[in-house]
């Protein structure tokens, strides 16, 4: 039963982030850091076909050994891959997007003639609440000790204990939220400085939440297949499942917030033009 999902799912995330950097549309007729652009792209496809490597290396273990158990399997074959689909798009194929067009994100972006811009170096800053970090890294040093833990009870636990890498990965990954473009009005509003300011926050905070959860879902799931493998596959898919939702939940509402932002950007401009239009 879990035979296509095992075939399909796996590769399809994990491809995902470099065929959207592959076939998705650029507005500018030249990159405008060609330079970085490559090296990104490299490293994109690189970091893909690692964990693909990786993927197809566990499956080959699974069926050609018989291990590790069928629970621990379809624990792995659920939370891999999405982990892995946050860590290289988030990581590395939106910082690629954003050097060979600034304004990807914002198709419409390039249709106005007057455009202004904030000169803040947003990829220096980091708009995570400190606090949030610092009770990240705490559960995550507590996952690192419970997968210890776990993996002296039981060999078996080592095959999802890299899901630990979700909570660095997705620290690092808030940095490349930076790169997504920020239209301003001509008159470059205050206004709207701020709006996009909170939204970076509220992206920031409840990404750092989705991999904490992740990370805690790994560790968790871990202990269980050490303690009580019979419900480690029940946690580890629920688990996932639960995981999902919250990035649903959270990306949804990030993209109204924007929507809005943006509706207000088209007001000011519409006033602007009035206000410059001959009498």
């Amino acid at each position: 039963m879990m035979l296509w999902f095992d075939r399909l799912y796996p590769p399809l995330m994990l491809l995902f982030p470099a065929l959207i950097s592959l076939f998705a549309r650029s507005n500018s007729t030249s990159s405008p850091k060609p330079d970085r652009t490559r090296r990104l792209t490299r490293a994109l496809w690189a970091a893909t076909l690692v964990a693909l490597a990786i993927h197809v290396g566990t499956q080959a273990v699974y069926e050609v050994a018989g291990y590790p158990g069928a629970a621990v399997h379809r624990i792995w074959v659920i939370l891999f891959p999405m982990s892995g689909f946050f860590v290289l798009w988030f990581g590395v194929a939106a910082r690629m997007l954003a050097a060979r067009d600034p304004g990807w994100l914002n198709t419409n972006d390039s249709a106005r003639t007057t455009r202004s811009a904030s000169l803040v170096p947003r990829n220096l800053e980091n708009p995570s609440p400190k606090a949030l970090l610092v009770v990240g890294w705490l559960l995550y040093v507590a996952g690192l000790g419970a997968g210890a833990y776990a993996t002296s009870v039981s060999t078996q636990a080592l095959i999802v204990l890299p899901g630990l890498l979700m909570w660095p990965g997705f620290v690092w990954g808030v940095r490349a939220m930076h790169n997504e473009g920020e239209p301003r009005d001509a008159a470059g509003s205050p206004e709207l400085a701020v709006q996009y300011a909170a939204l970076r926050r509220w992206k920031a905070s409840g990404f750092l939440v989705c991999g904490m959860a992740g990370s805690m879902v790994f560790a968790a799931t871990g202990l269980l297949v050490a303690l009580r493998p019979e419900s480690a596959g029940y946690l580890g898919g629920l688990g996932g499942a639960a995981v999902g939702v919250l990035g649903g939940a959270f990306g949804t509402v990030a993209s109204i917030r924007r929507a809005r932002i943006l509706s207000r950007l088209a007001e000011l401009e519409e006033a602007g033009s009035s206000r410059a239009a001959p009498a």
